[in-house]
């Protein structure tokens, strides 16, 4: 049908279609960015709200090659002044330069192949605001020069300013291992 490239749709547990109609920042796009659905037309969709998440998944990418990268000055400027961040090495952390200081420089140099998994993310899109969760890998260094895996798993929580997207929270942890 019309609506098959659509990216991320994720089957609400209401029925939020007359909310669609008082939103007028809630738009359908599709891969291309292209509008494929107003919001008079998302809300009569059989599944409301439809949450496209594509921006965030691309903001995801830019972030990944940052990291390999180890371009904390391109990682800098996805970030708003007064992020909170909880990291693998920081337990919580408030404000850009205490998270570049306390995570990134910590971590980026000291680690190869950080992958997000940016086509599994899941999340959401309303107005200026989303939020974006998916799982990552990496290979940490030892100081011998070998290598150990790294999975783990992030959210971040966004705001678009100025027509960027801004990580305002985010949230690296590595993933639980079993017991």
């Amino acid at each position: 049908g019309r609506h098959d490239d659509l990216l991320a749709v994720l089957e609400p547990t209401l029925d939020l279609r007359e909310d669609l109609l008082h939103a007028p920042s809630v738009v359908i796009q599709n891969r291309a960015m292209e509008i494929v659905a107003t919001p008079e037309e998302a809300a009569r969709q059989p599944l409301a709200p439809l949450l496209v998440v594509e921006p965030l998944r691309a903001w995801l990418d830019r972030w990944q090659a940052c990291v390999r990268a180890v371009d904390f000055e391109a990682g800098r400027a996805m970030c708003a002044p007064d992020i909170v961040a909880f990291g693998t090495v920081a337990p919580m952390v408030a404000g850009l330069d205490n998270v570049m200081a306390a995570q990134w420089h910590k971590v980026w140099a000291n680690i190869r192949e950080f992958t997000v998994h940016a086509d599994r993310a899941l999340g959401a899109v309303a107005g200026e605001h989303g939020w974006i969760a998916t799982t990552w890998d990496s290979l940490g260094t030892r100081p011998d020069g070998s290598t150990f895996r790294r999975p783990g798993r992030l959210t971040v929580a966004l705001v678009r300013r100025d027509g960027r997207w801004l990580a305002t929270h985010t949230h690296f942890s590595l993933t639980p291992q079993p017991q």
